[in-house]
């Protein structure tokens, strides 16, 4: 019991720590994290109209 006690400690100090790191880093993380998802929704926004597109054209090769 003792040692699972410790393990919680353990990760009650990394996951401190990580908030430490991670403010400083989180902005840069927001801030990439940001601009792949607004490359990802505009991407997934494209992709129905060329995947429309290439159904037509599809159609009217076959």
């Amino acid at each position: 019991m003792k040692s699972f006690y410790e393990l919680f400690l353990l990760l009650v100090a990394h996951i401190r720590l990580l908030v430490k790191v991670g403010l400083s880093i989180g902005m840069v993380n927001l801030i990439v994290v940001a601009l792949i998802f607004i490359f990802l929704t505009g991407f997934n926004c494209y992709t129905p109209m060329e995947q429309k597109e290439f159904n037509v054209s599809a159609k009217e090769s076959s």
